[in-house]
């Protein structure tokens, strides 16, 4: 005696079926052979697989939103030293772009230039605001040292940023000023993430670099938004005065 003329519905027939659960096009050609047998499920075919769909999507959706929110979790629990390896690995991505543009691109270097620029700047911030002051507070005098080290990495940086900014592409000097800087960005990385980054996490500690991690983040993207603002502004007064010539 088969499922549907034990009186089961027809959801438990799709169910209980012995491979262990059916497709939705199965479960139809089950439920139509089945009603050939007895007419007690024909009425419910429709409702029982409109019920399977939902089911289905319901379980569908509550995976991605379990899957947004561990990404969420992960993303909150990334620690300090962790998001600012990320940051020295995306410069060094725009470093390698700008590279790859012709020097008869003048608009492409530039606009490269701008991303490594922004990078930079907010990079730097972030460092000197929030990560710099918590690492020196660790009772070693290298550690200090290291912090002291970063700060002035950073003033040549900017004073290499502001030269470049004041010339175009097309200058003759412009090619050299980028490799400048592209070498102390690189002397400046592997002195933060061989010496400082690795004293960081033996001096601050896990619970704090993950503390200090939230922190960059937020102030990174407050940071990020107010650039984006800027550039819009700066872009469209160009373009203004551009149109008024």
């Amino acid at each position: 005696m088969d499922q549907v003329r034990l009186g089961l519905r027809p959801v438990e027939v799709i169910r209980n079926h012995p491979i262990g659960g059916i497709s939705l096009a199965c479960a139809l050609g089950l439920l139509i052979g089945s009603s050939a047998k007895t007419s007690a499920i024909g009425p419910a075919i429709l409702v029982a697989l409109a019920g399977l769909a939902i089911s289905k999507r319901s379980g569908n959706s509550r995976a991605e939103e379990r899957d947004r929110k561990q990404e969420e979790v992960k993303m909150s629990e990334q620690d300090a030293v962790t998001l600012l390896k990320k940051d020295h690995a995306a410069v060094k991505q725009l470093f390698e772009q700008e590279e790859h543009v012709t020097k008869k691109n003048d608009s492409g270097k530039a606009s490269i230039f701008n991303e490594i620029r922004a990078a930079l700047e907010v990079h730097a911030i972030i460092e000197e605001e929030i990560f710099y002051p918590a690492v020196k507070e660790a009772r070693s005098e290298q550690v200090k040292d290291e912090v002291r080290e970063g700060y002035e990495e950073h003033k040549q940086i900017k004073s290499l940023l502001a030269q470049i900014s004041s010339i175009t592409p097309a200058d003759e000097t412009y090619d050299m000023k980028i490799k400048v800087l592209k070498e102390d960005v690189e002397h400046h990385v592997k002195d933060e993430e061989g010496e400082m980054f690795p004293d960081a996490k033996k001096f601050v500690g896990k619970t704090r670099l993950l503390e200090l991690g939230k922190e960059l983040e937020a102030r990174k993207q407050q940071l990020e938004k107010n650039h984006s603002s800027k550039s819009a502004l700066a872009n469209q007064s160009t373009k203004n005065i551009r149109s008024n010539h």
